[in-house]
């Protein structure tokens, strides 16, 4: 009968298992920390943005817990978590499902491609599941009063389930994608955006409806398709939805491999359709010592993968405001279009901030030693921006604004918020850039100004001006009077920067 049991094993085979394991385990968390070291902040921990999701959390939480139920409450706390972690997976958290530019450096080191994929697993669970908890533990710390710890521990884990099961979502959709994912990610994260900016202007009026969900059976049928409406059902006693996503998730993201690395950007179909302003603009507008900046930025900037995602879904606010205002008709409608329309330069610091960015910027170097003044090429960067990103999005206004209110109110308010926003670039592009076009790496970008009192002093112009133009331009003789005086000072303002410039160059060679 002896023969039938294994002889347990010498007790030196099993030291010698044990410090394998202890080897392997020193292997990948040494490579965990240096990914996390990579991905999030240079190692150190994210405060700012853990501490405002935590807010966010806790003031929503504080908001709807005495008027909606278990369920409900769990599923409104748990959408909004699923979109402030969504978000940054969407743009800068990206790269954390992705194959690492480093890994073939990284694999002729002493460690096996198992141990790499279980440390970048590591890494990207930890991260996805800290951002998801600052806002969890918050909302379930003001969860309603009658509320017991188990249940407060239940919204957590969900919470965590279901940022875990996001990423899993989204690792997929980057490894069927390819290289194909960035307009996607572009195009997801601008509604994402859109949706929250909603949610906080419309999401207290729905909480009447969102109280009648008692229970999950009373969830309208599209509800039960969310992933959020799954784990919120762990708060009425059904686990098992929220236990096989997470299982699934957590599975997909330890064995999966990365998704491949994103290709190099090409140039859009915007490109082509801009491609008549861009040489028109580079005949008659830009001066010869702009042109390098001008032909650089504008080429060269929407290319640049940190600068897209990070600054293109601010479209997402006026789509937010339409969606808002859909019920809305007559004046209010109108008034509702005005502030879309001079709204650009509230969002515009963050576009002109990422100017210095650019995933090259070791070639800094060819703008360091240009035999050009500085001033000139900061100039040509502010002539690109207007024709890159300002006039098409001012088409686009126009092309909404013609949709809701006609043709007539588009021409009178969209010329004047245009013009008024170019003449605007200038002192924001002075307040908010520090450095030449194109010359700093993207994560390092220094804006050593506080942002939040020039921002909303400049939000408040913009929204008197809206007012303004609103109740003023409404007649077509002072529509047209503004747009000819706004626009013989922008012609003013080019005469005196073109004498200015001459006037440097005459002295630089006398």
């Amino acid at each position: 009968m002896r023969g039938l049991h294994p002889a347990p094993a010498p007790a030196g085979v099993r030291r010698r298992a044990d410090t394998l394991r202890r080897t392997v385990l020193r292997r990948i968390l040494a490579l965990a920390r240096a990914g996390f070291a990579h991905h999030v902040a240079g190692g150190a921990i994210p405060v700012a943005p853990l501490v405002v999701h935590g807010s966010v959390g806790a003031l929503a939480a504080l908001l709807v817990r005495d008027s909606l139920g278990p369920f409900p409450f769990a599923l409104a706390i748990l959408s909004l978590s699923a979109a402030l972690v969504a978000l940054p997976l969407l743009g800068d958290l990206a790269p954390l499902l992705r194959a690492d530019p480093s890994e073939e450096w990284i694999a002729a080191q002493p460690v096996t491609q198992r141990e790499i994929r279980l440390a970048r697993s590591l890494v990207a669970i930890v991260v996805v599941a800290g951002l998801a908890a600052s806002s969890l533990i918050p909302a379930a710390i003001f969860a309603p009063h009658g509320w017991s710890f188990v249940d407060r521990a239940t919204l957590v884990v969900a919470g965590l389930g279901l940022a875990l099961t996001l990423a899993a979502g989204l690792l997929t959709a980057l490894s069927v994608l390819g290289g194909r994912a960035e307009g996607a990610l572009v195009l997801l994260q601008t509604l994402l955006f859109a949706a929250i900016v909603v949610g906080a202007l419309v999401g207290l009026r729905s909480v009447p409806e969102l109280a009648r969900i008692a229970r999950p059976e009373d969830a309208p049928a599209w509800l039960a398709w969310l992933p959020s409406t799954w784990f919120a059902r762990a708060l009425a006693g059904s686990w098992w939805p929220a236990i096989v996503a997470s299982f699934a998730a957590l599975t997909l993201l330890v064995a999966a491999p990365a998704a491949p690395a994103p290709s190099a950007l090409r140039r859009g179909a915007l490109s082509f359709v801009l491609a008549p302003l861009h040489a028109f603009a580079a005949r008659t507008w830009v001066r010869r010592e702009e042109r390098a900046s001008f032909e650089l930025v504008a080429r060269l900037l929407p290319l640049e993968r940190d600068v897209i995602l990070r600054t293109y879904p601010l479209v997402g606010i006026p789509l937010a405001f339409l969606a808002a205002g859909a019920r809305s008709g007559g004046p209010e409608r109108e008034a509702l279009l005005a502030l879309l329309l001079f709204a650009p330069p509230v969002w515009m610091p963050i576009l002109l901030a990422h100017v210095p960015a650019s995933a090259s910027h070791a070639a800094r170097w060819l703008l360091d030693g240009a035999p050009i003044d500085h001033a000139a090429l900061h100039a040509g960067a502010r002539k690109a921006i207007a024709v890159r990103f300002l006039f098409p999005l001012y088409a686009a206004l126009f092309v909404l604004a013609a949709w809701q209110a006609g043709p007539g109110f588009a021409v009178r308010l969209v010329v004047p918020a245009a013009l008024l926003a170019w003449l605007l670039i200038e002192p924001i592009y002075d307040t908010y850039v520090r450095d030449l076009p194109l010359s700093r790496s993207p994560d390092d970008l220094l804006v050593e100004m506080d942002w939040t009192g020039p921002m909303i002093a400049l939000g408040a112009v913009q929204v008197v001006a809206a007012v303004a133009a609103w109740k003023f331009l409404a007649a077509w003789p002072a529509a047209i009077g503004v747009s000819v005086v706004l626009l013989a000072y922008a012609w003013v303002r080019e005469r005196r920067a073109r004498a200015s410039s001459t006037r440097a160059q005459g002295a630089q060679g006398a």
